[in-house]
């Protein structure tokens, strides 16, 4: 936000990442579940009345085992599937706003680092590029961005 981009991308930024914090929240929030439920039954002494009436701890456990055994298959699929979509998502989203405001990239005396194939740094306003990503060494006032085709 600091550089002014458009509200658009950065909703757009914020839908694209939920699938990176769903790997690590479904995990742990299930298994902070489990062990309230089963802690809170323990303590209040409901699982002992449960054993003495006859059900065994496997049907006890049923419930939990098989949400564990879903909520792992969603957690599967989030991680090989849409995760790598999710990332190469935020990639182009990166060069949609680099397009729409290519100076908002550009702080001075910082190299660039933020695209895996461009590499550029400015200075005093001078845009220098090592492999004529951005501009080719002279004084720019609307920088262009476009993928490096040649290595430095």
């Amino acid at each position: 936000m600091e550089n002014k981009a458009p509200i658009s991308i950065v909703l757009e930024f914020i839908f694209q990442v939920i699938p990176f914090s769903l790997m690590f929240s479904i995990p742990w929030g299930f298994l902070t579940a489990v062990l309230l439920v089963y802690g809170r039954l323990a303590s209040d002494n409901e699982l002992t009345s449960m054993r003495m009436s006859g059900m065994s701890l496997w049907r006890l456990s049923t419930p939990a085992i098989a949400i564990g055994i879903a909520l792992s298959g969603l957690c599967y699929w989030i991680n090989i599937d849409i995760a790598p979509r999710a990332k190469q998502s935020i990639s182009e989203l990166l060069i949609k706003a680099a397009s729409i405001n290519p100076k908002g990239l550009l702080n001075e005396g910082q190299a660039i680092t933020k695209f895996d194939n461009l590499k550029s740094t400015s200075t005093n306003a001078w845009t220098t590029s090592s492999t004529a990503c951005i501009s080719t060494r002279k004084r720019t006032t609307n920088p262009r961005l476009w993928p490096c085709t040649r290595n430095a």
